[in-house]
């Protein structure tokens, strides 16, 4: 039914997630494109509690229809609209729009047999939904009903109905936005009579009989008096009858947005065809396609209005001051002044901005502040975490938020005349870091060290004896390392908020132990149950059992140790041993009855 549907355009309706108008968005789904019937519902960006309205019109030309000779022209016209009914905020972060649209077309096949069809009463229907993730991205879907329509002619037959959703996208830099859109079209062609149509007929009607999968890309650069834009928008024709995919229409598209005054706007385009005209079945696409319209952009409701007292600044002269008497005889002709006189400056309507600054928890956070630029205001939020700003010039704004004890925040809006724009910023809480670095006294690093701080384990250094904890709660922390072979260390530090403080420390390395073998025997060389005790170390104290060959084995610290090993009914023996670093020694006692 509809071979070009301006998809592109239509796609480009994701600039709800930026304050602005694409121009290819107020110019292309006007139209339903080149070989349609029906007209696309406006879908230009409105706020919430603004409207808008267009008249539009295009002049499509088209050679090689039925034949290569072949040539057929179509004028388009039409009336449209597009409503956000929502108060601002009340649905934040999402958008709603809803439109209407009706027109017709006149078609003309200038060579051959010469005839001309006109289609009327055509309308189209749409509602549109946009989640804005941040300033400068948002995403969203859209679904039409092109209802349908009738067309004069000899036959008088050919109604139709598509109905079609989309998906979309925005993503705004600065002055520069991308936006795409992907979508599906079912086409529905209903009502033929007496006979098939004719090629002339199927492009007054735009009917294919196959369903399209749509798709657009447009790039638009916004100035303060022209939006510059160039899209690229295609259809893949599916279904039984449907051409073969390299058949699939390919679409160029430049345009221009002016704004004369602030709720006018004059939308331009010239739309290009990339396909070769043999491939495309019919209606074929046409060759190119001159856009124009006209939009009416205005507000209801309580949206912010400017008071007529600002709408103009009068300027005034100082009035002459009142003339002096002269006496009677030294009188003179009296000069009335001139009147003062005041010329009504016209103002340009200025915007304003609402800032609301919240924690990740959604707490505010008051004495908070919010510099703009280019502006150069600034000013900090009150206990309810709020700032306000009057009278901004319209266009882009960059806000630079920071607080104490938080990450500072920047990002962009764009203020729009005589709105207040609302706008809500989270602050990271500042993590401070404690680094920590580990070393022996020779000051080489000592890896897998176990580091608590207020008794809490936080990791093991690395192989260069280092390790990083982040987030650290700030105040005084005990930081304990721990190793085998190592006497523990502690050290208590300060960590201030935000901050990233270093720690180094030596552990000092045990010496490593030596092993001590004890065997007691009698005279006979048999083992006997005895008591082995070590002066000053009673934790050491054995007793020795003769079924065990009264053997045991201590694992001690160099130094010198006294041993004292007694047995009943037998005399006992003492001995003062030195046990090296990492030696080994074995001990034999016989003792006597």
């Amino acid at each position: 039914m509809r071979m070009k549907t301006a998809f592109l355009a239509s796609g480009m309706l994701a600039a709800l997630a930026v304050p602005t108008s694409l121009p290819a968005e107020q110019l292309k789904t006007m139209w339903n494109g080149a070989g349609t019937g029906g007209i696309h519902v406006p879908g230009a960006e409105v706020t919430p509690e603004q409207a808008s309205v267009s008249l539009f019109g295009s002049y499509f030309l088209q050679d090689g229809l039925v034949s290569p000779a072949d040539e057929a022209s179509r004028l388009r016209y039409g009336l449209g609209g597009v409503v956000s009914p929502f108060k601002p905020g009340q649905l934040d972060p999402f958008r709603v729009e809803f439109g209407l649209a009706l027109g017709g077309s006149s078609t003309t096949n200038d060579l051959g047999n010469p005839e001309t069809l006109d289609s009327f009463g055509d309308l189209a229907l749409s509602a549109k939904g946009v989640y804005r993730v941040n300033e400068a991205f948002g995403a969203g879907i859209r679904a039409r009903l092109i209802l349908p329509y009738g067309v004069s002619g000899e036959s008088g037959y050919g109604d139709t109905a598509g109905y079609a959703g989309e998906a979309l996208a925005s993503w705004r830099s600065g002055d520069f936005v991308v936006h795409g859109a992907a979508g599906f079209l079912y086409d529905r062609t209903i009502n033929f009579v007496d006979r098939e149509p004719t090629g002339i007929e199927r492009f007054a009607w735009g009917q294919t009989d196959y369903n399209q999968v749509t798709f657009g890309l447009s790039f638009n650069y916004e100035t303060e008096l022209i939006d510059y834009l160039v899209e690229a928008s295609g259809e893949v024709p599916v279904g039984e009858n449907a051409p073969a995919f390299a058949a699939a229409p390919l679409r160029v598209t430049p345009g221009l947005r002016i704004r004369p005054w602030n709720a006018l706007e004059v939308h331009v385009a010239a739309d290009i065809g990339l396909t070769g005209e043999s491939a495309q079945g019919v209606p074929a696409q046409p060759n190119w396609d001159a856009l124009a319209a006209v939009r009416w952009l205005f507000d209801f409701g309580t949206r912010p209005a400017i008071a007529e007292a600002d709408s103009y600044a009068p300027t005034t002269t100082e009035a002459e001051p009142e003339p002096q008497t002269p006496p009677a005889s030294e009188a003179t002709p009296s000069v009335e002044a001139p009147a003062p006189t005041t010329e009504p400056t016209t103002v340009i309507p200025r915007g304003g901005l609402q800032a609301i600054v919240r924690t990740p928890e959604g707490d505010p956070v008051s004495g908070a502040t919010i510099r703009l630029q280019p502006e150069g205001a600034g000013s900090e939020t009150d206990a309810s975490g709020s700032v306000s700003f009057e009278s901004l010039s319209p266009g882009p704004v960059t806000l630079e938020v920071s607080a104490p004890g938080r990450k500072a925040a920047r990002t962009t809006t764009r203020i729009e005349a005589g709105e207040t724009r609302s706008l809500e910023i989270t602050l990271e809480p500042m993590e401070s870091a404690l680094e920590l670095t580990v070393r022996d006294q020779s000051g080489k690093p000592v890896p897998d060290v176990a580091v608590t701080i207020d008794g809490n384990a936080v990791g093991r250094t690395d192989n260069e004896g280092r390790l990083t904890v982040s987030p650290v709660t700030q105040g005084r922390r005990d930081v304990r390392v721990e190793k085998d072979g190592f006497e523990a260390a502690t050290v208590t530090t300060t960590v201030a908020e935000g901050s990233r403080s270093s720690i180094e420390l030596a552990m000092k390395a045990l010496p490593r132990p030596g092993y001590v073998e004890i065997k007691v025997l009698n005279e006979a060389r048999e083992p006997i149950m005895a008591t082995v005790t070590f002066e000053g170390h009673p934790d050491l104290k054995r007793t020795l059992d003769p079924a065990k060959g009264s053997e045991t084995l201590y694992k001690l610290t160099p130094g010198t140790y006294k041993i004292r090993v007694e047995a009943v009914g037998y005399e006992a023996e003492e001995r003062e041993f030195r046990l090296a670093e990492d030696g080994d020694l074995a001990l034999r006692f016989r003792l006597s009855q």
